[in-house]
């Protein structure tokens, strides 16, 4: 039997042993190690090693957290496990062949912007609501993961002239698929102004990315643009 996971995503994989031990035929408590490791195309992805105790004749399950990384797409592996007594001997050992399926790249949309104010009050407003001039604001993207796997989200923007290049917010977030979430970020308004469009895109990465990222063009997931208005 093959079990198929999911690249970027993680996993609870459980033990279950039970102590046969036993002493003139009698069952006993024992201290017993329970090892557990997973490979996958040479790459270990768990190594998880403790002891525990056990009553005469008791089962427990052991449960242990593995991350199966980006790029292990098309690879397959196994997990395997094994008990030792307290000499060192083993007492049972087992495994799970597991193959490992890639997902597509970052997909998602951002389906609303909002703001508030940083101070006094926890009323959202939908962004083509006027901003109050020299307030400190919270603007809130809500974004929708529509990809086949779990990536961090954040909201960026293109500045020119001084400092030019991408800018991302301190706030990303990840989500699993089809997932809904909030990137939320604090800006100053400034003084009042005449109506002016702004445009927030929607990146997806393996890693959590934030702060300036360079003048290169990046593949963006979405995008909205708004009329934003300072009275």
């Amino acid at each position: 039997m093959t079990v198929e996971l999911i690249e970027g995503e993680i996993y609870t994989v459980k033990a279950t042993t039970t102590n046969m031990s036993t002493k003139a035929g009698v069952p006993v408590a024992a201290m017993l190690t329970v090892n557990i490791a997973a490979v996958v195309d040479s790459l270990t992805i768990l190594d998880d090693s403790a002891v525990y105790g056990f009553a005469a004749g008791e089962t427990q399950t052991f449960e242990f957290t593995m991350a199966v990384p980006m790029g292990a797409g098309g690879k397959a592996g196994a997990v395997a496990a094994d008990v030792l007594d307290p000499d060192g001997n083993k007492l049972a050992d087992g495994s799970l062949d597991i193959s490992i399926a890639a997902v597509g790249p970052p997909s998602g949309e951002i389906l609303e912007i909002t703001w508030k104010r940083y101070y006094g009050t926890d009323v959202w407003h939908p962004i083509s609501a006027p901003i109050p001039e020299k307030t400190e604001v919270y603007h809130r993207w809500r974004v929708k993961n529509t990809g086949s796997g779990a990536f961090y989200f954040n909201i960026g923007q293109y500045k020119t002239g001084y400092g030019e290049g991408w800018y991302y917010t301190n706030h990303p977030i990840q989500l699993g698929p089809n997932e809904e979430g909030y990137v939320e970020d604090v800006f100053s308004s400034g003084y009042a102004k005449p109506p002016f469009s702004f445009t927030w895109y929607l990146f997806g990465n393996d890693v959590p990315l934030t702060g300036y990222q360079g003048k290169e063009y990046r593949e963006y997931c979405d995008s909205m643009t708004v009329t934003i208005r300072v009275v």
